[in-house]
């Protein structure tokens, strides 16, 4: 194995230029070590979820209270986000370059993540099993169950886009996957609005609906969002530019958490699920007209080519 991993293979690049080795034990322990922070994440997600139920009897929770508990676990997530300020201030000692070009990647990648999060992800991941004891799945185990359902959805159908993104492109893969989130969240709102028109159970429908809709956000816009922050920002404030992004994308996680249940209760499970779903419309407006296709691009000119939008 370790033969395997230490040796040299040549990439090939295009002609006249000189040829770059690629050492693959180099790439394995950077894949690894990013691979675990997602890792933890998904599974502080799915303690959440499981937790929540238990935690809110013993407790008393009230909506809002219950809101609370979620939501003040991203502010970590949004305090971590700062560590691409000190990446660039010690590891790479990069120097700030906040021009036209870096507004406009900035603009893309800031726009991208909110969108990623206002598309109600990680509200449907937290509030699990809440959503399932709605849609009429009165035992705990039973709620947990179809949650763990939809995290294992999730964790599966990445394998997609692992294979897909660099074949098909990125924004082919996000039109699929925004399509399909936004159809299953509109059928999820209709099944709460009319449950007696469905043959099957509304648990049932319900646990359909988000499997669909986490295996679309599980080959669109759950890894392709992380990818396109990484690659839009030119490489002497990249460290930045990500953590700004990461920053963004807590601080709108944090709101959507903070507000799921009272929307809900306010507006109805019905309604907040078609407001959903209006922002998955939205991402797909920002997708065609914002978003560059980055497929089997080099990294800077794809910043070249946001220069060129912003002038």
């Amino acid at each position: 194995m370790s033969v395997f991993l230490d040796r040299e293979e040549t990439v090939p690049t295009p002609a006249l230029a000189p040829q770059t080795h690629v050492r693959r034990s180099f790439i394995w322990r950077v894949s690894v070590i990013a691979g675990l922070g997602g890792i933890l994440y998904g599974y502080d997600m799915g303690v959440i979820a499981a937790t929540l139920v238990f935690v809110r009897k013993t407790f008393m929770l009230s909506t809002r209270l219950e809101e609370v508990v979620v939501s003040v676990v991203l502010i970590g997530v949004m305090s971590g986000a700062l560590a691409g300020d000190i990446t660039d201030r010690i590891g790479r000692r990069a120097t700030l370059l906040w021009g036209p070009a870096v507004r406009m990647s900035l603009f893309i990648a800031v726009g991208f993540l909110i969108l990623q999060q206002v598309t109600g992800i990680n509200a449907i991941l937290y509030y699990g099993p809440r959503i399932f004891s709605l849609a009429g799945i009165a035992s705990n185990k039973n709620a947990i169950f179809a949650t763990l359902l939809v995290a294992a959805t999730n964790v599966l159908a990445t394998v997609i886009a692992l294979v897909l993104v660099d074949r098909v492109g990125r924004k082919p893969l996000l039109y699929a996957g925004v399509g399909g989130m936004t159809a299953s969240l509109l059928m999820l709102a209709y099944s709460f609005h009319n449950q007696s028109s469905f043959v099957a159970a509304p648990g049932i429908v319900a646990t359909v609906c988000l499997m669909v809709y986490i295996t679309c956000f599980a080959f669109s816009m759950g890894p392709i969002a992380w990818i396109l922050v990484s690659e839009v920002f030119p490489l002497q404030v990249r460290g930045r530019g990500v953590a700004v992004a990461s920053l963004a994308s807590g601080a709108a996680n944090f709101i959507v958490s903070l507000t799921f249940l009272s929307l809900i209760k306010a507006a109805g499970s019905s309604t907040a699920f078609v407001i959903y779903a209006g922002f998955c419309a939205l991402t797909m407006l920002f997708v065609r007209f914002v978003v560059p296709e980055t497929k089997g691009r080099e990294l800077e000119s794809i910043s070249t080519e946001a220069n060129a939008i912003a002038q």
